[in-house]
This record gives C-alpha cells, structure tokens and sequence, in this order.
C-alpha cells in the first residue's frame, strides 16, 4: 500500500512585462495525497495521514533570458509526510517483548530559497525565428539548509 488511493496535482503560472526589459513570472501548485501505509507490513502505525503541499514562485526576468532572480518556497504548508519506513529490526528483543519501534524517513519542512540564474551563449546575436539554447547555465540556490551551485550543460 505504498500508494495513496486518490492523488491531486494543480498548478498555474502566469507571466507579464513589468518593464522593456524585464518580466514578472508567477507560478503555484498544489498537490495532494491521499492516506497510505508506508511500511511494507502494512502495519497501521506507519500510515501517513492525507497530506496538501503547496509550493509557489516568484521571479524577475532579464527580457532575453539572461539572467533571473526567483524566490521559491517548497511546502508552504510546512506537512510532514513519512514517505518510506518501517519496524526496527529487533524491537521486540530490545524491549523484552514489551514494546515495538518504528523509524521512517521525512520530506523536508517548508523551505524557502532566493535563486540567481546566469545563462552562457556563444553569441547574443539572435537568428531569425530561432530562440538560442543558452551554452552554460550557472543556478544559485540559497536557503537555510545549503548552498548548491549546479551547471547545466
């Protein structure tokens, strides 16, 4: 029963020019998930409640996709959702027979991360009816958990 009944996802985005050389970019979603048992013993203490996650994000836009700058936040609604776990092995030696224990592995609380992204061409020069692929991209994450720099190429 690793698999929740009833899933939802939606989500919108929307963007607008705030200026002749930067745009306004908007985007949200909202996914949910039914009750299910995490464990593969199907063991009633290990069923994650019915979760809603909301993640959003906001972002300004050099005109030709130079540059952004984004704020994102992951699980607005800060819902903690086991998503995999199960008995301790020898829980029951350990206590005597008395009792049982159960470990799982978390998703991470809300999270909110500024993001700066810089894309690399060959050229700026743009061909007629075709949109340049950047050639290097370098993404800036930070928020209060890490600190990733990823290339893309």
């Amino acid at each position: 029963e690793y698999t929740p009944e009833y899933q939802f996802n939606i989500g919108a985005n929307w963007e607008a020019p705030i200026t002749d050389g930067l745009v306004l970019k908007l985007a949200a979603d909202a996914n949910y998930m039914d009750d299910y048992l995490y464990s593969e013993t199907l063991d009633e203490e290990t069923r994650q409640e019915a979760t809603t996650v909301v993640n959003a994000r906001i972002a300004l836009v050099e005109v030709d996709n130079v540059w952004e700058v984004a704020l994102i936040g992951r699980n607005l609604t800060d819902e903690t959702i086991l998503n995999f776990g199960g008995n301790t092995p020898l829980a029951g030696v350990m206590t005597n027979g008395t009792g049982n224990s159960y470990y799982a592995f978390v998703n991470r609380p809300r999270n909110v991360a500024v993001q700066f992204t810089y894309n690399f061409y060959f050229s700026r020069t743009k061909t007629k009816g075709c949109m340049l692929q950047p050639f290097f991209m370098l993404a800036l994450n930070c928020d209060i958990h890490q600190l990733i720099l990823r290339s893309n190429f």
